[in-house]
């Protein structure tokens, strides 16, 4: 009964609508620790790779007040969010474009950043680098946290480290941890 949104390899599952209950039982569920981890509840919120909107899903019934900004580089996968998914949170705002372009053209700020951008089977590289990292440390607001969902298949976990210091590079604490067998969450503090 779970509604499951899988992209052109259709190996990969880049939303989940669980049947039962708001908690996907997947590393979606990790992002609704941010706002706890930013110092108290978001503000506003931005998801790079919002794909069907399952952050923004349970966002809206464990954090209903936040604001969130969706960057989803596919206007069909915001399409199926919206008729299959359940993407209906009204403070959910979706932009189509592209996550690195959308940040060097915007300036609002955020208390947590997601980052979940695939082109699968990897993350951009454009979106792994110091550059880019020092990008969304500028659309952090004080105390803001980042969260990087990193897929890698479980006995290759070196990608996660090499990640993880290229944030080091720009956010002062960095921290990474394995949530389901193929994602890592690696999280970057302002402070």
């Amino acid at each position: 009964g779970d509604r499951v949104l899988h992209l052109n390899e259709g190996w990969a599952v880049h939303s989940l609508l669980p049947a039962r209950g708001i908690l996907t039982g997947n590393y979606w569920d990790a992002f609704t620790a941010l706002p706890t981890l930013a110092g108290g509840p978001a503000g506003n919120l931005l998801v790079l790779g919002n794909a069907g909107g399952t952050v923004a899903t349970l966002f809206a019934h464990i954090w209903p007040n936040t604001a969130i900004d969706g960057v989803e580089i596919d206007p069909l996968v915001s399409s199926a969010g919206r008729r299959f998914l359940g993407m209906n949170n009204p403070r959910l705002h979706v932009y189509t474009a592209d996550a690195r372009f959308w940040l060097e053209g915007s300036r609002p700020r955020y208390d947590a950043i997601v980052i979940d951008a695939y082109a699968q089977p990897y993350i951009p590289f454009y979106l792994a680098t110091r550059e880019f990292f020092a990008l969304v440390a500028r659309h952090l607001q004080p105390g803001g946290v980042v969260a990087v969902n990193v897929g890698t298949p479980p006995d290759q976990t070196a990608l996660v480290g090499r990640i993880a210091t290229t944030m080091r590079a720009v956010f002062p604490t960095v921290m990474g941890a394995r949530y389901v067998s193929f994602n890592s969450i690696v999280l970057g503090f302002v402070r």
